[in-house]
């Protein structure tokens, strides 16, 4: 099955301006991907939903192609995750908010690992917020 990252983002982004209308989602790029377009809004809306609760005003999400891979750059302007929970963030249960439940990345890591994809924190220090790194198989042809 293929699927437009850019339109999965900028879908998810339209469900989430209704539940979180204070963050502002910018789509930028575009590449096809071997994924669910479902499953891919899924993930999508995970992060962005994070972003939101974190407390994020805006989100930016970049699509483009590297090689045979599509890749998904997702960063917001929130206050980033702390350092003591980075290391086990895709973890079951990892949560940093008191009403968190801990299961958004963990599923959308396993969703994107079923698809052959990567999916990682982008942990740059010089640069505010939150960052992720989406990978997954180019669509072929």
């Amino acid at each position: 099955v293929e699927g437009a990252p850019a339109g999965a983002a900028c879908h998810a982004a339209r469900a989430l301006s209704r539940s979180h209308p204070s963050l502002a989602v910018h789509v930028e790029g575009d590449a096809r991907a071997e994924a669910d377009p479902a499953r891919l809004r899924q993930v999508l809306a995970n992060l962005l939903v994070n972003a939101a609760q974190a407390g994020a005003r805006n989100a930016w999400v970049r699509v483009d192609a590297t090689g045979a891979q599509a890749r998904v750059l997702v960063r917001d302007d929130g206050p980033g995750i702390p350092p003591d929970l980075q290391a086990r963030l895709f973890e079951p249960f990892a949560t940093g908010r008191a009403d968190g439940t801990g299961l958004g990345l963990a599923l959308s890591r396993r969703i994107v690992e079923r698809h052959g994809g990567t999916l990682r924190l982008d942990a740059d220090a010089a640069r505010p917020g939150a960052g992720f790194e989406l990978r997954l198989p180019g669509a072929s042809g």
